[in-house]
């Protein structure tokens, strides 16, 4: 007896959490034993009653809700062999990058069968979250939405003992949201509390970032400063990361 050099038998998919940091990075699982020919809805329910199973520190409902976003099957090619492209979802909470799939085939039968699993497309989280801003020493301000209106950016900026006085026009683009903050009364902190400043040059605000969310999520600062006596106008960035000291102005990057 010879071994048939037709596909066969089953396999299993070993099946991880998000393996971002902003996620939960939790070991892999497998799942049971489907056919070498498992349909899509098939292989979506053994995928996601592994996923429900995970016990997480910080996304526990994103997990007990998973679904699959799609699945569909290519073949049977000559030798019986299948192609499955594996859509996972992506969250409002940062988790968007799940684990390289794993395989297991040793249940499968014929002459050398070969399994594997490869990445097409590297998940991307959308733009979420909350971050702060410090001005002259002072901070962090209340949470700042991803989205902020500029009535809230007004009040929370407002609220810092640096800053007595500005105005907030807000932009949303595709990528993002701008906020162009024009200050009218600020102040310094001195020996015998904040004094109000002269018309001057400021320094920028920074950004703690820590709880804002999304795929290369950042906070760019762009300031406008004048020189030659105030006659002429130049422009400047900074673009600052996180820091997880809210005691501590974080530092730009």
């Amino acid at each position: 007896l010879q071994e048939s050099p037709v596909l066969g038998g089953k396999f299993r998919l070993l099946v991880g959490g998000d393996g971002t940091t902003l996620g939960d990075d939790l070991e892999s699982k497998p799942t049971v034993e489907v056919r070498f020919d498992v349909s899509p809805l098939d292989l979506k329910l053994a995928i996601e009653n592994v996923v429900r199973t995970f016990e997480a520190n910080r996304h526990q409902t994103v997990y007990d809700t998973f679904n699959i976003v799609e699945i569909t099957r290519e073949g049977p090619d000559n030798q019986n062999g299948y192609i499955w492209d594996i859509t996972f979802p992506v969250s409002s909470e940062g988790i968007s990058n799940w684990r390289q799939l794993g395989t297991d085939g040793s249940s499968l039968t014929g002459v050398g069968p070969i399994m594997k699993a490869t990445t097409l497309v590297e998940g991307t989280a959308p733009l979420d979250g909350q971050f702060s801003l410090w001005f002259k020493g002072a901070g962090p301000t209340a949470l700042i939405d991803f989205n902020e209106s500029p009535e809230g950016m007004t009040t929370k900026l407002e609220g810092l003992p640096t800053i007595d006085s500005v105005e907030v026009v807000r932009s949303s683009y595709s990528w993002g949201t701008t906020w162009t903050v024009t200050f009218h009364e600020t102040r310094t902190h001195g020996i015998y509390g904040y004094d109000k400043d002269v018309p001057q040059n400021l320094p920028p605000v920074r950004a703690d970032t820590y709880m804002l969310l999304g795929t290369n999520s950042h906070v760019f600062i762009e300031y406008v400063y004048a020189i030659d006596d105030m006659d002429t106008l130049r422009c400047a960035s900074t673009d600052t990361s996180a820091t997880y000291d809210m005691n501590k102005e974080p530092d730009d990057k």
